[in-house]
């Protein structure tokens, strides 16, 4: 879940947004008010999505045994980090040969995603903690 939340939300425009406007064909200013304007929509789209119940976090939360709980939430901590800076180091790589599909590259992996939640998590609802396995 914590990867495959790195490779479909799209952080690493973040990490470059003033670069990505500016090879999609921006002019500098209008890149750097684009750069603020996903920061800012980022900023009010992670207060929603904490009283919502983000997915990836969630979920492992919730199946690991409890005896393995804190050991497995740190393993799915550090696959979300590693693809992170995976994803990171190569974004700039993956644009320049994709430019704009970049945003195909990165919804292939939501439908991937959204698959992967129908289909291979067990249902939490109604069971209490002690009782996942």
């Amino acid at each position: 879940m914590q990867t495959f939340q790195q490779l479909a939300r799209i952080n690493v425009i973040m990490f470059y947004a003033l670069v990505f406007f500016t090879i999609l064909g921006f002019k500098v200013d209008t890149s750097l008010y684009s750069a603020v304007i996903t920061g800012a929509v980022n900023a009010l789209l992670t207060l929603v999505s904490v009283y919502t119940g983000p997915i990836s976090w969630l979920i492992p939360s919730e199946t690991f045994p409890l005896e393995t709980r804190s050991a497995g939430q740190s393993v799915t901590v550090y696959a979300n980090l590693l693809v992170t800076f995976i994803i990171g180091q190569s974004f700039l790589l993956i644009l320049c040969r994709l430019k704009h599909a970049i945003f195909t590259f990165f919804s292939a992996w939501v439908v991937v995603m959204s698959l992967f939640v129908l289909f291979f998590p067990s249902e939490t609802k109604n069971m209490p903690i002690e009782e996942m396995a």
